[in-house]
């Protein structure tokens, strides 16, 4: 199944994988129509140039694992485009809500950061020292007795 958000940024996709599939739509690439309009029917580079950008219409933005393991029967999202909607074949569906662009930028560093967060605290042996394969010092305070 297939929907396009309000804005017509975003198309979702979903298929018997249990992923649902995010391509960005690029509406600045010109179409046949236009090109024959401007250049004439007789352009001769007219055709190599559609050829090439259609390709570029839509560009893969991402994925996201579902809950369900059943094919999806129905993808849609709601008026506003902050909520996305997966109906599976039975009767669940499953509600995604979509970030804007500010707050996934927030989300996303702040996973960086904490995944760096981790593997400092991985690389610090028991006792605070410092481990040599990361160079870096402990952060975490620790009593020796």
């Amino acid at each position: 199944m297939i929907d396009i958000d309000p804005e017509e940024r975003y198309l979702a996709t979903g298929s018997a994988d249990p992923k649902l599939r995010f391509n960005t739509i690029k509406h600045d690439l010109v179409d046949e129509r236009s090109l024959l309009k401007l250049n004439g029917p007789e352009a001769v580079g007219s055709e190599n140039s559609f050829v090439q950008n259609k390709w570029e219409v839509l560009t893969l933005f991402g994925e996201i694992q579902r809950q369900s393991k059943d094919r999806v029967a129905t993808v849609r999202f709601n008026k506003f485009g902050n909520l996305l909607a997966c109906q599976v074949a039975g009767k669940i569906v499953e509600i995604l809500r979509v970030l804007d662009e500010i707050e996934s930028k927030r989300k996303a560093r702040r996973r960086i950061h904490q995944k760096e967060k981790k593997s400092v605290k991985e690389a610090v042996d028991v006792n605070g020292d410092v481990n040599p394969s990361t160079g870096k010092e402990s952060s975490i305070p620790t009593l020796t007795v």
